[in-house]
């Protein structure tokens, strides 16, 4: 993929097995990084609710731990967690009993 004034982009995704749809490998002038190990599925808490995760791990310090959850993949495309060198956001919660109270005047 080219991309104005910045310059190629370069992926490679797993096509098969524990490694379908895995973004394996990303080339890009500001960096490159690949895969460090395979994905490790977890059960995790989310504010009561049990979810199964897969963690990816990349060797330059990104971790993505993603899910199927309907819920956080509506919300967040299906990132329940993802960890860089500066930040970390994790969705703390999922529910689907809500109730409006939006009150329009």
């Amino acid at each position: 993929m080219e991309i104005a004034n910045v310059g190629t982009t370069k992926s490679w995704t797993g096509t098969e097995g524990e490694l379908e749809n895995v973004m394996l490998k990303s080339e890009s002038p500001s960096g490159s990084y690949e895969l460090k190990s395979m994905p490790k599925t977890e059960t995790v808490d989310c504010g009561g609710t049990s979810i199964e995760t897969t963690q990816l791990v990349y060797d330059n310090g990104l971790e993505m731990h993603r899910t199927e959850n309907d819920v956080i993949k509506a919300l967040n495309g299906g990132s329940y967690k993802t960890k860089t060198s500066g930040s970390e956001t994790v969705v703390t919660m999922v529910a689907t009993d809500a109730k409006p109270e939006l009150k329009w005047e």
